[in-house]
């Protein structure tokens, strides 16, 4: 008790008076002092560091402060530590629930600057899409943790310790239980991806609380790999995890599939054509049309849904759907259209265009730089389609689904059956998944004009999309 107490003479010494009533500091003669002594408590200095940067005190000082009672400083610096203590248990708590502790981690960002992560091409390339997003307010955002039980599917799909993936498709979501309809249309798309396709998908849970999934195993999905980040800034349109889980996943070649989605066959040749169309010639990322053109000067469908932006880029392609393929040369892209987004006012890239959604904020951002590729529709747009797709019922196809605009597209959009988009109705996808089952391989899987093609090489041209 007696060293305690010569330690708390020592701290308390100061080259002004300084007297403590219940444990609270007033500042006789310079309250500036205050601000140089009593907060090293608060942020955690022990007695012998505050005493240290003290220096010496008179006796007359020392005499003083022997006068007061100790006691209720010592109950406030009990009920501090206490404080203290349960704050890091529930910091412990928060590390363990999103799977921080001891788990393998991706990490865009050093301390305040990009890092590279190596010299090769594609972690330059990356430093370059981050110089606006390692700012200490954001870094946060840019990192991510594997959920430990997804540990080795990590260690053997991602390459040569160097955090990167080849080729994986790309998802995000948030949900409150496995329960929910966010986290059974992820589940489903999970599953569709190992059963239709040989490719790796990477799901990002960027919810406030981790996604309790206990059925989502290793063993049952052997290329998935499931992590865990942060939420976005508040504020910013959740779907801007999008870009955020484009970066993070490190993917060489992606593919984004959003969870009301189902991948069928066909689609894994979306990651050779991607590599063929993008690469260090074409740094942008490439859309599916989409099936609303969505252009103010259409006069056909769908016009209620016209984009009228006075102060956007000229067009140049029609409206393009969210669901997007990339390389890595498009990351500097999309590094600086996430950026524009935080940014306070927000922005798209180098324009004062400001916009709610990701869906806005690509098309905006494509028209910008001057992107004038987009594929034809890949993801087609009802989980319906397929079965009229499986009947080969092309007069009902031709009838209902079209997509023509009178500028872009004046005799329609082709359909490439590798992915259904809304199956936000999971029981009916499962039926529709059970029919496809039995379809042969070599069954067609592109349609236009009225006509089905086993290839998309057969489909005559010139058409406005990529194939």
């Amino acid at each position: 008790m007696m060293v305690a107490y010569l330690a708390l003479l020592v701290c308390l010494s100061c080259a002004h008076a300084v007297e403590f009533e219940q444990g609270v500091s007033v500042v006789r003669k310079d309250r500036k002092e205050r601000s140089s002594h009593l907060p090293a408590l608060e942020t955690g200095h022990s007695l012998l560091q505050v005493a240290t940067r003290a220096g010496t005190t008179s006796s007359e000082h020392a005499a003083r402060e022997r006068e007061h009672d100790p006691v209720p400083l010592f109950r406030w610096l009990a009920e501090r530590k206490e404080r203290e203590e349960r704050a890091e248990q529930r910091q412990s708590e928060w590390r363990e629930r999103r799977g921080e502790w001891g788990a393998p981690s991706i990490s865009l960002c050093g301390k305040g600057e990009a890092n590279l992560g190596g010299s090769s091409a594609d972690s330059k390339i990356m430093s370059r899409a981050m110089k606006s997003l390692c700012s200490p307010e954001r870094r946060g955002m840019m990192k991510a943790w594997v959920d430990p039980r997804f540990k080795g599917n990590f260690q053997r799909l991602y390459s040569n310790g160097t955090n990167w993936i080849d080729e994986a498709f790309i998802n995000y979501f948030s949900a409150p239980s496995e329960s929910s309809a966010f986290a059974k249309e992820t589940e489903l798309l999970v599953e569709s991806v190992h059963e239709f396709s040989e490719k790796p998908i990477v799901v990002f849970d960027f919810g406030e609380e981790p996604c309790k999934v206990p059925h989502w195993t290793s063993e049952r999905f052997p290329r998935l790999v499931l992590l865990r980040a942060k939420p976005i800034q508040e504020g910013v349109s959740f779907n801007f995890n999008k870009i955020r889980a484009m970066l993070l996943a490190k993917a060489r070649t992606g593919v984004v599939v959003d969870s009301d989605q189902f991948v069928f066959r066909g689609a894994d040749q979306m990651f050779e054509r991607t590599r063929q169309e993008g690469g260090a010639d074409y740094p942008y990322p490439i859309m599916p049309v989409h099936w609303m053109s969505r252009d103010d000067g259409d006069a056909l469908g769908y016009r209620v849904y016209k984009f009228k932006c006075p102060d956007c880029p000229k067009r140049t392609m029609r409206w393009g759907h969210a669901h997007p393929t990339f390389t890595y040369h498009a990351l500097p892209f999309l590094g600086d259209l996430l950026a524009g987004e935080l940014d306070n006012p927000r922005h798209v890239l180098d324009t004062t265009v400001n916009v709610p959604e990701d869906e806005d904020a690509l098309n905006v951002g494509l028209w910008d730089v001057g992107a004038t590729k987009q594929w034809c529709k890949f993801d087609v747009p009802w989980p319906s389609l397929f079965e009229t797709y499986a009947r080969l019922d092309a007069d009902n196809l031709e009838g209902c689904c079209n997509y023509k605009d009178d500028k872009w597209y004046p005799e329609g959009v082709p359909l490439m059956f590798f992915t259904a988009h809304a199956a936000k109705d999971t029981d009916q996808a499962r039926r529709i998944m059970a029919q496809l089952r039995k379809l042969k391989a070599d069954s067609p899987q592109v349609f236009h004009a009225g006509s089905f093609y086993d290839k998309t090489s057969d489909v005559p041209g010139p058409l406005p999309c990529l194939m």
